[in-house]
């Protein structure tokens, strides 16, 4: 009879089965929280530094965009090294 209620409690819906499952699913949620808060704080600070430091503005225009301040020359430089045969 205790048997049968060990085996009832460990395979129904209360039961530590279940429990094992919730608490992965919960870890697992919790570490893609805890992702997406970086992930958000990231986020914040690069809109700041867009915002506010025109150097960095300049940076990226420059690196993202190819833009050049007037007058300047750009001069690309072709990696002959991973060109194939």
């Amino acid at each position: 009879m205790v048997f049968l209620g060990l085996l009832l409690f460990t395979f129904n819906d209360l039961g530590l089965l279940k429990w094992y499952s919730l608490n992965r699913d919960k870890a697992r949620i919790q570490a893609e929280i805890d992702r997406l808060l970086k992930r958000e704080i990231e986020l914040t600070v690069e809109i700041d530094k867009l915002k506010n430091d025109d150097a960095y503005l300049e940076k990226i225009a420059r690196e993202r965009f190819q833009m050049v301040r007037p007058g300047e020359k750009v001069f690309r430089v072709h990696d002959l090294r991973h060109v194939k045969d």
